[in-house]
Formats: structure tokens, C-alpha cells, sequence
């Protein structure tokens, strides 16, 4: 290594060193309070979690849906942004906001339920299990189509669909006399 870079590291050691004696690493076992914490006065050592556990609001009321009521979380807005023309889609397919005063413990916005970014919407079940009936008639049938397509041929090919093999065994007379 020529002299010059030797000095510049040298010097870099020197100054991280230097570094180092006036600001130590925090271990995790001691965090030290920040700026903030300090200036507004915070107790660190004595600080206590006031939720305990994880709380899921999306999945809380699962137990509490009405009979014959079917409840799903929707869009209600992305990036802070409400999305209008998503609600009226919604509001078209039978959805309507669930009444907060149902599930108080959820949080409340007006007169809806609305937990990051998502609406709490309910109709009733017959509409969701029709609509689910759709999906699936759909997709099977999106399924035929491409399983019909895959086995059509052009004149002078084979066809494409897979051969059955008969796997069948029959058992064969033994001739013990012989």
C-alpha cells in the first residue's frame, strides 16, 4: 500500500475511534432515551404497554355477524385518498356500512366502522352466497373453455387430449394340475 492511502486510513481509524469514545453504542439491554423522550419528560424506565397482546380488528367480529347478515372488510380509501366511485360499486352489490353501535369496541369514524383505510360492510347472506355462485360458475366455465380449446386439433394432427389407460387388473385362472 503506497504511504499516502497508509496515512488516509490510518487517520480514518483514528477519527471512527475518536467517534466511538464519544458517542458509545447503545447496548439493547440499557436503551437510552431520545431527544424527544428527554425534552418532553418521559419516564423510560417506567413506561407500561397499555394494550397487551395484538389486537386483529379484521378479524374481531367474526363471531358477532348477525344471523342471515354477511360481513366483509372493503376499500374505503387508499393513501388517505376516499375512493368514491369504489362505494357506489359497492353500494350497487347490496353493501351497505355496518352500524357502529353493533360492535362498539371497533373503531369508530361518522357512521361507519373504518380501520385502516378498510370499511367494516354488511348485506344480506343471500346476496354474498349468490355472488359467490357467480365466481364460481365463472371460473368453471373459463375452465371448460380452456380445456375445450386445448383439445381441439387442425386437420391432420393429433388429437391433443391425453389418452386414457385402462388400469384395470383381472386375475387369471391358476392351473394347480399342471
Amino acid at each position: 500500500m503506497p504511504r499516502g492511502q497508509y496515512d488516509r486510513a490510518a487517520a480514518a481509524a483514528v477519527r471512527q475511534a475518536q467517534r466511538l469514545e464519544d458517542n458509545p453504542p447503545v447496548s439493547a439491554a440499557s436503551p437510552a432515551p431520545s431527544r424527544v423522550d428527554v425534552e418532553r419528560g418521559d419516564d423510560w424506565d417506567n413506561r407500561s404497554r397499555k394494550i397487551k397482546g395484538h389486537v386483529d380488528y379484521f378479524d374481531m367480529v367474526k363471531d358477532e355477524i348477525p344471523a342471515g347478515h354477511s360481513y366483509e372488510w372493503k376499500t374505503y380509501s387508499i393513501y388517505g385518498k376516499v375512493e368514491t366511485q369504489m362505494h357506489m360499486i359497492q353500494r350497487e352489490n347490496g353493501w351497505s356500512p355496518v352500524p357502529p353501535d353493533r360492535h362498539p369496541i371497533l373503531p369508530r369514524v361518522g357512521d361507519a366502522i373504518i380501520h385502516e383505510g378498510m370499511i367494516l360492510m354488511e348485506r344480506p347472506l343471500r346476496l354474498t352466497q349468490e355472488a359467490r355462485a357467480e365466481d364460481s360458475d365463472e371460473a368453471n366455465a373459463a375452465l371448460r373453455m380452456g380445456k375445450q380449446k386445448a383439445a381441439q386439433a387442425e386437420a391432420g394432427q393429433l388429437d391433443r387430449m391425453t389418452p386414457r389407460v385402462n388400469l384395470e387388473r383381472q386375475l387369471l385362472p391358476i392351473d394347480n394340475d399342471g
